[in-house]
């Protein structure tokens, strides 16, 4: 009984974290031909295009992925 429940809440969840009645929103896009770089204190990514974001630090190395959260008055957060 326990696992059922379980598993009906996991399925519950998983679909209105998607869907778009959500107030947070959010994708994953992975690194394939440089489509994810920083320019100054905006990092671009394909399906939003420039995003501004606060640049703490130098980044290093190579970006593998990266997850933008979109909230509801429409701001986005990588």
């Amino acid at each position: 009984m326990a696992i059922q429940s379980s598993v009906r809440n996991l399925a519950d969840a998983y679909t209105r974290f998607k869907s778009k009645k959500n107030n947070l929103q959010s994708y994953t896009t992975k690194q394939t031909n440089e489509n994810i770089a920083i320019i100054g204190n905006k990092i671009k990514l394909p399906k939003l295009g420039l995003v501004r974001f606060a640049k703490s630090r130098e980044v290093e190395g190579r970006i593998v992925n990266a997850t933008a959260r979109g909230n509801p008055s429409g701001r986005y957060f990588v």
